[in-house]
């Protein structure tokens, strides 16, 4: 297996990863989580574990290189037994899940770096770690964050060389703002920009040519979507280094696609 630090190089006779990256002996069960600019992520488990215990793969399909980065730490079974007291239905999500990003930019360095968000019923964010191929190792991040509901289904958005989520902010059970919240290289909140509407129900956070793009949907009072917007950032306000959330200046958003249904 290729070291954590180097990328081994891997040719065979087909052009798709996962093949290739399968006749590698200590490769076991595999699962595609992210991309970026032309980088793969896989998750990287034993045959029968339930999270991926031997860490992650980053391939390049193109050259058919492929680097092994070890597991941050993250075990859901340690989480799960301090909560065993608790019940729980066995069909239900599991209450402690992980969401693992790959941010590369080959304009400004050969090196990537993975930022790990270990989360409490996939939307409360406990900790982040975040690994480094520069140096091979995963570091700790003092964690900004407080209770926010992170639509880590929603997609991210690489922008600026940072990673950015639909986030809500709410008081009580009242939804306070949609926001856009970027994270620097160690996962901490650095920007926080306010979304296109006080309250809408996010579909995806993405970019193109550069800019952050917001997807949002309407629905009628049976749950049925009724129209879908697509917005651009074309300026904020929002604040630098900020943990606090309220009466942020508005962005600038344009409108991209209004779509009724």
């Amino acid at each position: 297996m290729a070291a954590a630090r180097g990328i081994a190089s891997s040719r065979g006779a087909s052009s798709t990863p996962w093949v290739v990256l399968r006749k590698q002996p200590g490769i076991e069960e595999l699962g595609l989580l992210h991309s970026c600019n032309g980088l793969l992520l896989f998750g990287h488990r034993r045959a029968g574990d339930t999270y991926d215990s031997l860490g992650f793969i980053v391939c390049h399909p193109a050259t058919e290189q492929w680097v092994a980065v070890p597991n941050s730490g993250w075990n859901p079974n340690s989480f799960n037994q301090a909560d065993e007291s608790e019940e729980s239905d066995a069909d239900s999500e599991p209450p402690y899940r992980r969401f693992t990003y790959l941010v590369s930019d080959p304009a400004v360095s050969s090196h990537f770096r993975l930022s790990d968000f270990w989360t409490r019923n996939a939307v409360c964010v406990e900790g982040v770690r975040t690994y480094y191929s520069e140096s091979g190792i995963w570091c700790k991040s003092r964690s900004t964050w407080s209770g926010e509901a992170v639509a880590f289904a929603a997609g991210s958005a690489l922008v600026s060389d940072m990673l950015h989520f639909s986030v809500t902010s709410s008081v009580g059970r009242e939804i306070h703002q949609e926001l856009i919240v970027a994270v620097n290289v160690v996962g901490r909140k650095c920007r926080i920009i306010s979304g296109p509407e006080k309250a809408s129900d996010v579909a995806f956070v993405g970019q193109s040519q550069g800019c952050l793009h917001y997807m949002n949907q309407h629905r009628d009072n049976t749950g049925k979507m009724i129209e879908l917007s697509i917005w651009v950032l074309q300026d904020w306000h929002g604040r630098m280094g900020s943990e606090t959330q309220c009466d942020l200046p508005a962005a600038v958003w344009k409108k991209e696609l209004p779509s009724s249904l």
